[in-house]
């Protein structure tokens, strides 16, 4: 944290001109883990990220004191919310229902990944650098104490998408077709994010890169690129419970 000081972000921006080294060379979330909540789950339902600045959960500020922090994100959220309109005027914003933790299995991963932090800094590789716990705090122990700290302190990742889902013309809910052309309109498409009809089980910078990539290609008339099958790892785990599932 003494390098967000004034002085010493003034000299790590210079640093970082010169350079293109020092601490501004990084975003600061360089360890990254996509983990299973808990055996027998296919895909990684929750994303680990760390951070060597801890912020202040309301300011977003950094905090004034040797520490770091580890985000527990959900990947696949249960719970649905809405967005509506607020009136027939179309600057009026429109109204915008989160409804975090609405599905109480969304609230289930999120106090498995609590805890599944908790026994990852009791690991010896973070032994001289663990203190004590800030947030929530070590006295937040039982699942009604950390469903309270969920429900006060919750925020969005910000990985938006699917506002204007693809899919075929007869579906409802389908704002483009499979090439980003905008259904009953004429030379418009929409290439970004907006279109994916599901978020992606990760961060969608590498996913909305591919849309653009091979949707640029279709505006261009170029073909598309051959399709390439790549292995995917699978939980043994879970194939075990599968297969004596299907045994019995």
């Amino acid at each position: 944290w003494p390098q967000t000081k004034p002085l010493a972000s003034a000299a790590a921006g210079i640093q970082w001109l010169l350079t293109r080294g020092g601490i501004c060379a990084s975003n600061h979330f360089d360890a990254v883990a996509c983990v299973r909540s808990s055996s027998g789950v296919e895909y990684p339902d929750l994303q680990f990220t760390l951070s060597p600045i801890a912020m202040q959960d309301d300011t977003w500020q950094p905090m004034q004191e040797h520490a770091f922090q580890i985000h527990v994100g959900l990947f696949q959220a249960h719970s649905r919310g809405c967005i509506r309109l607020q009136s027939g005027d179309p600057a009026t914003p429109p109204r915008i229902l989160a409804n975090y933790l609405q599905d109480k299995r969304d609230l289930q991963v999120m106090l498995k990944g609590i805890r599944l932090v908790r026994e990852l800094v009791h690991q010896p590789a973070f032994i001289g650098l663990l203190g004590d716990e800030i947030y929530p705090g070590e006295t937040a122990a039982s699942d009604e104490d950390l469903q309270r700290c969920l429900r006060r302190s919750l925020v969005s990742q910000w990985h938006l998408s699917g506002t204007a889902r693809m899919g075929s013309a007869t579906d409802p809910a389908a704002v483009v077709d499979h090439i980003g052309r905008v259904h009953g309109l004429q030379g418009l498409r929409v290439v970004d994010a907006s279109i994916m009809p599901q978020c992606t089980n990760g961060n969608t910078n590498c996913p909305t890169i591919m849309i653009a990539e091979k949707l640029s290609d279709s505006i261009l008339g170029k073909p598309p690129l051959p399709k390439i099958e790549a292995d995917v790892w699978q939980n043994s785990a879970l194939q075990r419970v599968r297969g004596d599932t299907q045994h019995a």
